[in-house]
């Protein structure tokens, strides 16, 4: 058996019968803060959507939030800092209030309807180096915000269905984006999520979509509805119990499926190692660890991860970047977290921060 690569996922399901210590907050325990997705202005009129309107159907695994996101700019952080980040009303009919409204002056007088469904959308105020190194995206390390998207457009017409379109990227807020003088963003708002959330409608010719969808094959809404479920079918999501036994890798745990039940840790110089019967290899390196307490971290039984609706959540130790204030990069020089390259408007910190797994990817954000 090889050395597994570690995947940075460890995950407990919430079903389980597991104590949890009084000193241990759980992402569920989070306070929440509501932001109203409004805009006091409209669109111009230039903008040719030929729609009357837009729909949205909110297809992921966890609908209750957009992400985490924390206020506070001095050194010492705690796991009960973070807050849930929502929008009032929800966030499917906030988002489909908000495009309506904005792009008023544009939809046109047809009987097109646009549905978008909406796949992934998670605002990462916390982005951190640990859970973005080798990816499949292209982008940079050293950023406020990353806006992880995959949406799908669909043309409805007298209650029929064609596909048009799908995105799936990331949208970043980085040093010179928030330097640029063309638009105005915020480190810690939702001034650069509304830019983003903009730039996916404006960004198409739908005219030119619409005209090449004409052919292609029809669904009905229950086609769509039911093909996104699917996605909720997993084994670790459908099954009454979770496996006992050490998970390598996403696919392992997505399958309930332990690599292998027979294991021990050795505890050398203060750490856990984790060691396979019959194995030549000195230690692995391992994805988690499931016994009748839960899921795991390590030996220690500690960090437990819940299940939050169709995905799993937990706090891990990560670099992220905090915003400067006078008073911060004291505090920061006297607790040994300098700032970080020419990434001036922040320092970087070591903290316990809150992660969710995106269950298609087996992405954390």
């Amino acid at each position: 058996m090889k050395t597994a690569v570690l995947i940075f996922l460890l995950l407990p399901l919430l079903c389980f019968c597991q104590k949890k210590s009084k000193k241990d907050i759980l992402t569920s325990d989070l306070d929440s803060v509501q932001y109203n997705l409004d805009s006091k202005t409209l669109a111009p009129s230039n903008i040719n959507l030929p729609f009357n309107s837009i729909e949205i159907l909110d297809a992921r695994f966890d609908t209750s939030k957009l992400g985490f996101e924390i206020h506070k700019e001095y050194a010492e952080l705690r796991t009960k800092d973070f807050k849930r980040i929502k929008l009032v009303g929800g966030i499917d009919k906030s988002l489909q209030l908000f495009y309506n409204e904005y792009y008023k002056l544009c939809l046109k007088d047809s009987s097109n309807k646009l549905l978008i469904v909406v796949k992934t959308l998670w605002l990462n105020s916390l982005p951190g180096k640990k859970y973005y190194e080798n990816k499949r995206y292209d982008i940079e390390k050293e950023t406020y915000q990353n806006i992880n998207i995959k949406f799908e457009y669909y043309l409805k017409r007298d209650n029929e269905y064609f596909a048009l379109k799908r995105v799936d990227t990331v949208y970043q807020l980085t040093e010179s984006v928030l330097r640029s003088k063309e638009v105005s963003f915020k480190k810690n708002d939702l001034s650069f999520f509304t830019y983003a959330i903009k730039s996916l409608i404006e960004k198409f010719d739908f005219t030119s979509l619409i005209e090449k969808a004409a052919n292609t094959k029809k669904f009905s809404i229950h086609q769509i509805d039911s093909f996104n479920r699917k996605r909720f079918l997993l084994p670790v999501l459908t099954a009454s119990n979770l496996n006992y036994g050490v998970f390598f890798n996403f696919k392992d745990f997505s399958s309930n499926a332990p690599a292998t039940t027979d294991y021990k840790f050795k505890r050398i110089k203060g750490q856990d190692f984790l060691y396979i019967k019959n194995d030549s290899a000195n230690s692995h390196l391992y994805f988690a660890i499931s016994d009748s307490t839960g899921l795991h971290f390590s030996s220690s039984k500690r960090n437990d991860i819940i299940r939050i609706a169709n995905t799993f959540e937990f706090f891990s130790f990560d670099d992220i970047y905090l915003p400067k204030t006078a008073g911060g990069n004291l505090l920061s020089m006297a607790f040994g977290y300098p700032g970080y390259g020419d990434f001036t408007g922040a320092r970087k910190q070591y903290v316990l921060v809150p992660r969710q797994i995106n269950m298609e990817t087996g992405e954390i954000y």
